[in-house]
């Protein structure tokens, strides 16, 4: 059984390897290339994390201003004030 799981964490390693050497492609010879690698320069931002923002978010374009792509993240803060909470019990 120890073979077993041996076997398949090595088919798992395998795999990751092709993915990290698709993204890494990507990275740095895709047309989408010269966005990932500014996305890069931020910090806390590595290879994979910008590849993966530019494969989820596209066109940054298509943002007027950053608080429109925070929003579109989910990321700017929002206050409901009416009072209701639902998690609240009476």
């Amino acid at each position: 059984m120890f073979q077993e799981y041996r076997h398949h964490l090595q088919e798992i390693d395998g795999r990751i390897s092709r993915l990290e050497a698709a993204i890494h492609l990507e990275a740095t010879e895709s047309e989408r290339a010269p966005v990932i690698q500014t996305l890069q320069t931020l910090r806390g931002v590595a290879e994979v994390v910008a590849t993966s923002l530019v494969a989820e978010i596209g066109e940054f374009k298509r943002f007027r201003n950053p608080r429109q792509l925070m929003a579109y993240a989910g990321l700017v803060p929002r206050e409901y004030s009416s009072g209701y909470n639902p998690l609240h019990k009476m």
